[in-house]
């Protein structure tokens, strides 16, 4: 992927935007505002920026902040890519999906 962010400027929630899980698993950082799952994608200041619905300007604050330091636009690149393996890898889901299963057998067992 050529693009140096990924921003994903929402006003509708949307429980887990697809467009940011692969910007995160491509170790690119967000900007994102602050509704749905965005906010779950995205550790504001981290691995990117979270900003108002709507916000025009906190938007644009945001933007520049990014691109006016290279190494915080790599730092926050790695930060994603991080997130990606440590939180959404399909080891890590697969894992979470499993337990959640076996708690539902559990109970409904009456263990």
């Amino acid at each position: 992927m050529l693009a140096d962010l990924v921003i994903i400027p929402s006003i509708c929630p949307d429980a887990l935007p697809r467009v940011g899980l692969e910007a995160l698993a491509l170790g690119k950082p967000l900007i994102g505002s602050n509704c749905g799952g965005i906010s779950d994608l995205i550790e504001n200041g981290i691995n990117g920026y979270l900003f108002t619905p709507g916000s025009v300007d906190e938007f644009t604050s945001k933007l520049r902040s990014i691109f006016s330091d290279s190494r915080r636009l790599i730092s926050m690149g790695k930060n994603s890519l991080n997130k990606a393996r440590t939180i959404f890898s399909a080891d890590v889901v697969a894992d979470k999906v499993i337990s959640c299963y076996e708690k539902l057998m559990y109970k409904n067992e009456g263990i």
